[in-house]
């Protein structure tokens, strides 16, 4: 009950958020999701700036405090927004949430995925959290931070861990007054389940109800994902948080829109917020919505500068507080390696790292290592293709776009297919040139092809739903209807 309260206390703010802000797609459901994401990225980033900002312990005053100002100023400003809410709404009653092509297959579909869901969620609630390793155990980062015992050591795991798991179970310890380490599964299922309502409800909103279908159930079919999801391993979560990010990539290329702009920079700032990891996947998606406003721009002739300067502003000074408590140890790590390796001295001073350097653990072009190139390249494909860790997702998606390649040209689904493949060959480079030692027991590598396994089940069902419309909307030639023949009718007097 306590960890329901703290998702309705940050449906609350968020939806606060959504309006005030001016991401409201005009339909009360997709709001709704929207506002988990956004509620919880602004708790996970106020308490960011509180702690390690202003070095101030964490506690529930601030907390609510915080939390609660954007509903104060809703409500204060609500009569700006009531006849949006209201055709919010209204939208609800008129919207299409079943596919009209098909439909037999997709409720089947949706079954499945339905059935997948309530499995995982059942398995994820009661397994310990205490499944990923001892040094980035899930669990520790917030108890540390709820305990307000923020040594340097602490700090690190923080910085690793991600702001947004690092403080968003810690609402609910605060308001019980103790610590309970599920909530940290409760977050990550959480994330699952408003992701997919997310993805349907984007769907629903293009009028192709079958996109949110499909790409549910191939992620739920995902066997890693699945594991990832009921263990408390994080790179399932950026993984979504970059999928996402990646759908509102596509619907602005469809239609260059300030709100599905507003949407992109949250999931894209979400993504940055979980693990090292993320932050560099989040490079790569802040790299192609440079590309994705300029398009914008080319057919608009519209700037969204107002967004750009917040969004910039609001980055610039998580950059800055980051730095001042040591950066990202990752980036870092390969920077003095890289630096020392061509016989230069690094300009700062190498990240903290309790238990070795990142320098002894990181790998990168030419250095020796236990494994050779050709041996890590395998390994990746391997991870791909044949491991069964994600299924059969790359053979469907490859054999989507190949089959639907006129689809992808006349949906405008170009941009977002390379973004895809600059994400692909990220990761390739990540986990084969510049990959962790400490990453290569038990083949963990394969865990770095999460985020393009997640993104390619999304993309998926993108490309199959703009196929099954343009089938049913394109004009068919019918034939003309046949004169009926009887006696002719006297005109009447």
């Amino acid at each position: 009950m306590v960890w329901l309260s703290s998702i309705l206390i940050l449906l609350l703010t968020g939806y606060s958020l959504v309006w005030l802000l001016g991401m409201s797609q005009r339909h009360f459901v997709a709001d709704i999701a929207a506002a988990w994401f956004a509620g919880s990225g602004y708790l996970a980033l106020a308490s960011f700036f509180w702690t390690l900002g202003l070095h101030q312990r964490p506690a529930l005053t601030v907390s609510l405090a915080a939390l609660g100002l954007p509903p104060l100023l809703f409500i204060l400003f609500r009569r700006r927004y009531a006849e949006g809410i209201r055709a919010s709404l209204s939208a609800c009653r008129s919207a299409c949430y079943c596919p009209t092509a098909f439909r037999a297959a997709y409720v089947v579909l949706a079954a499945v995925a339905a059935a997948i869901l309530v499995l995982i969620i059942l398995h994820g609630k009661n397994t310990p959290t205490n499944t990923d390793d001892g040094l980035k155990l899930r669990a520790y980062t917030p108890m540390l931070v709820y305990q307000g015992l923020l040594n340097p050591k602490a700090v690190y795991l923080i910085l690793a861990n991600g702001s947004y798991a690092s403080f968003v179970p810690v609402l609910g310890w605060q308001l019980q007054g103790s610590i309970n380490h599920f909530h940290v599964n409760y977050l990550q299922l959480t994330v699952l389940f408003f992701f997919l309502l997310t993805t349907f409800m984007s769907g629903v909103l293009r009028k192709q109800p079958q996109m949110g279908i499909v790409a549910a159930f191939l992620l739920l079919s995902l066997p890693l994902f699945a594991y990832h999801e009921t263990s408390t391993y994080l790179d399932s979560t950026y993984a979504l948080m970059f999928a996402a990010a990646f759908l509102y990539v596509v619907r602005y290329c469809a239609e260059p829109d300030e709100v599905l702009l507003k949407h992109f920079l949250l999931f894209t700032f979400l993504t940055a917020l979980v693990k090292q990891d993320g932050e560099i996947l989040a490079l790569t998606s802040l790299a192609f919505g440079t590309a994705m406003v300029a398009l914008g721009y080319r057919r608009n002739r519209k700037l969204p500068w107002k967004v750009l300067a917040a969004a910039g502003a609001v980055l610039l000074l998580y950059a800055l507080v980051k730095l001042t408590n040591g950066g990202n140890n990752l980036i870092a790590g390969v920077y003095h390696a890289l630096v020392r390796s061509l016989g230069g001295t690094p300009a700062v001073e190498a990240p903290p790292m309790p238990g070795g350097s990142w320098e002894a653990d990181v790998y990168f072009f030419g250095k020796a290592s236990a494994y050779s190139m050709t041996d890590l390249s395998n390994m990746f494909f391997y991870g791909l293709f044949d491991s069964g860790n994600f299924g059969i997702v790359f053979y469907v998606f490859i054999a989507s776009a190949a089959y639907h390649w006129r689809t992808i040209w006349r949906a405008r689904l170009l941009l977002p297919m390379l973004l895809f493949l600059a994400l692909l060959g990220e990761v390739f480079v990540n986990a084969v040139f510049l990959h962790q030692e400490s990453t290569m027991v038990q083949a963990g590598l394969h865990r770095y092809v999460m985020a393009p396994a997640v993104t390619a089940s999304v993309f998926i069902g993108l490309i199959w739903a703009a196929a099954d419309d343009i089938v049913v909307t394109e004009p068919v030639a019918s034939p003309a209807p046949k004169r009926r023949l009887g006696k002719r009718q006297r005109p009447s007097a």
